[in-house]
């Protein structure tokens, strides 16, 4: 029988395009997949008085996604805005499909696609857009500074607007999911980044500290 491999780690959609799980079986192991982190979104409400021009601090003239999350956020922001007045600064070409394929009625203008990462992004900003603009930069819990400092160098103050829409926080109950899962597979869990790394075995340590 082919051995076991749990992988800590959330698998890709829809189920089996993984290319993670597809190697490992073309390699003759049974890989499963146990996610420990999740998205939890916040301030849906906000962005979408801010997209339909109903918030107290004003409308904005383009919006700024660098990653899936954000796009998941706009997406669950409400199913009657209208996206497709709104320019988007997308970060990639996976980003711009996303928002043209999860948006309802999606976004015709889309640009900085080519760009690849946050700050060849905030370059192209800093050429596109002018200093009279208001762009509303959606962010996560972990986004790094770079964006925003180059934006605002390249176009001053006032032109970005920050807004966390997505936090990445524990699976529920994911000591429990673990230790079932353990038990079908009997092999140890492999890690794929760092921080699944230490969050597992922190979780693991202080489930351990409550017992004793």
């Amino acid at each position: 029988m082919a051995p076991r491999v749990l992988l800590l780690r959330t698998p890709a959609a829809p189920p089996g395009t993984d290319r993670y799980e597809a190697a490992l079986k073309r390699a003759s192991f049974r890989p499963l997949s146990l996610p420990v982190l999740e998205t939890a979104f916040e301030n849906l409400e906000r962005l979408s008085r801010i997209v339909r021009g109903e918030d107290e601090e004003g409308t904005v003239d383009g919006v700024i996604v660098t990653s899936a999350r954000a796009v998941d956020a706009c997406a669950d922001a409400g199913a009657d805005i209208d996206w497709g007045a709104m320019r988007f600064y997308a970060v990639g070409p996976a980003t711009a499909t996303a928002l043209r394929t999860q948006l309802p009625n999606p976004p015709q203008d889309i640009r900085g696609t080519e760009s690849g990462t946050a700050e060849q992004l905030a370059r192209y900003i800093v050429q596109d857009a002018t200093k009279e603009e208001r762009l509303l930069y959606l962010t996560g819990d972990k986004n790094r500074e770079t964006l925003p400092r180059v934006v605002t160098e390249g176009l001053g103050e006032g032109v970005l607007r920050e807004l966390r829409v997505y936090a990445t926080r524990a699976v529920q109950d994911f000591e429990s999911c673990l230790e079932r899962a353990l038990r079908l597979q009997g092999e140890p869990g492999t890690f794929l980044s760092p921080s699944l790394t230490h969050f597992s075995r922190r979780r693991t340590r202080e489930k351990d500290m409550r017992v004793n």
